[in-house]
Order: C-alpha cells, then sequence, then structure tokens
C-alpha cells in the first residue's frame, strides 16, 4: 500500500474533541490560526464538547495544519469534485481545494488531515469554509456517519420522523418552519446526518444549527421573534437570512429521529 510522504511536526498539537450521534471526533490543530478555525467552524453545528474520546462507538481524528499540502503521486485516479479535483488510489484520498487540501487515510487509521494554504486569501474565507466542511464530512463517514441534504422533523412525543429531501429552493425550510409553527419539533431545515444504530435501525441527526430562509419564506412563513433570531449573513449565499430556530421554536430541536416518511 502507498502512503503519502507527510513532514509532521514536533510541535504539541492543540486538542478538542466532539460528540455527535454517539461518535466522537477530535481535532488536533498545530498553530494557534488552525485552532481559532476549528472553533469557527464547529460553532455552526450540533456538535457537543467532549471530555474524553472513550465511551463512544467510533471516532476519527482530523489535523489541521497550515501548510502548504503534500505532493500527490503521479499515479493516482484523477476526477473532478464540486469546487476542487479528487485524487486516490482508491486507499487513500487527496481532495485538492484551491492551493490547500484534505487527504483522507484509509478506514482502519481513522484520519483526515487538513493542509491549509491560504495563499493571501482572507483569514475565514468561503473556501476555507468548504474545505472544512470536506474534512469534517469525511471524518464523519469514517464514524458511520453520511450527509443528507434534507431537513428533519417529528411529531410531538415521538421520535417517528419525517426527512424532506429536495434541490436548494425546492421548499425543504419552508416546510421545516411550517411544520415547527404546527408543534412539531425540528432536527434541521437542510443538513442531517444518517447513521445505523446497534439495533440495526437507521436514525437521523440535526447537523446545521441555523435555518436559512428566502425573504419569500419569511414574508409566507411570518416566523416569531425574527429580530432576536437573525444571525450573521453567509457569504457563499447572501440571498438567504440566517436566523437561529433556538430563538423562533424554544425547547422544539430534536437531537434525532428514526426516520418513517420521506417526502421529495
Amino acid at each position: 500500500m502507498k502512503v503519502l510522504s507527510i513532514q509532521k511536526e514536533t510541535r504539541p498539537a492543540i486538542s478538542s474533541s466532539y460528540e455527535i450521534a454517539g461518535r466522537v471526533l477530535s481535532f488536533r490543530a498545530f498553530d494557534e490560526w488552525s485552532a481559532r478555525w476549528v472553533e469557527k467552524f464547529i460553532a455552526g453545528w450540533h456538535f457537543e464538547r467532549a471530555v474524553s474520546d472513550e465511551g463512544f462507538k467510533e471516532g476519527c481524528v482530523v489535523e489541521v495544519r497550515r501548510a502548504a499540502p503534500p505532493p500527490i503521486p503521479r499515479d493516482f485516479q484523477r476526477f473532478e469534485i464540486s469546487n476542487g479535483v479528487c485524487y486516490t488510489n482508491q486507499t487513500i484520498s487527496y481532495l485538492a481545494v484551491g492551493n490547500s487540501a484534505v487527504v483522507i487515510h484509509p478506514p482502519e487509521r481513522a484520519l483526515v488531515e487538513l493542509w491549509i494554504d491560504e495563499d493571501g486569501r482572507e483569514p475565514f474565507s468561503l473556501a476555507l469554509a468548504r474545505l472544512f466542511f470536506y474534512g469534517t464530512q469525511a471524518a464523519l463517514r469514517r464514524c458511520g456517519l453520511f450527509e443528507l441534504h434534507a431537513a428533519g422533523a417529528t411529531p410531538p412525543d415521538s421520535e417517528a420522523g419525517v426527512l424532506i429531501v429536495g434541490a436548494s429552493g425546492s421548499g425543504k425550510s419552508t416546510f421545516a418552519v411550517r411544520l415547527a409553527q404546527s408543534g412539531w419539533r425540528y432536527l434541521s431545515d437542510d443538513v442531517l446526518m444518517l447513521g445505523e444504530e446497534e439495533d440495526s435501525r437507521v436514525t437521523a441527526h440535526g447537523l446545521r444549527r441555523v435555518f436559512s430562509l428566502t425573504e419569500a419564506t419569511i414574508t409566507y412563513c411570518e416566523p416569531p421573534h425574527l429580530e432576536r433570531a437573525a444571525r450573521a449573513p453567509l457569504e457563499c449565499d447572501p440571498r438567504k437570512r440566517q436566523l437561529d430556530p433556538l430563538v423562533m421554536f424554544p425547547s422544539a430541536f430534536s437531537r434525532r429521529c428514526v426516520p418513517r416518511a420521506i417526502f421529495f
């Protein structure tokens, strides 16, 4: 098996561990700048700080470095991905995004590396947010969790939920808001994680913390506490407003559900 030749640092890592759906991701940053980026990125998702890495079903380590990535082996296969290129030998994958990269190691190593080469970009740019998402997504897959572009909600007093699947602009957020206004609990308006439990049930877990709503949805739904719920807009989608659902619908968040119906 060929491995990438990577020069490791001797300096100590800044470590932090987070739990989601009974799995744990441990982030190791090798400088203060990378550590701040980890905290900024994690703040937007339903991760909870874990005291230790013990007691979880599965785990993965994400190492973050502010340095040029290692060279790509010439015999790796190449194909296009959204906003970048993937190189792989079916064992190791290397996602090149601009001058930065995500290196995904074999499952038995449970390791994903983020190599961040800013090349003069702003400290907290959209490109770097995308890189972190790719790396975190790969680490979650190593833990048996898979992203689904969908909203999720559960009726009152039940863990049996519904998933609303569709492309951007298809009405997922509108549906989620209307269900929450009707007394349902929400998981997310846009991004879920699916995982298999020990009893073989598939469960869905909310991932993104904020709701991202168009002005048309806001006008139609008239969600409560609108001004207090407002959060900073996203550079990637200035057409939508970022709103905190915990402000709009207090005590209505459901961390997980067992899907019983899917709407497309």
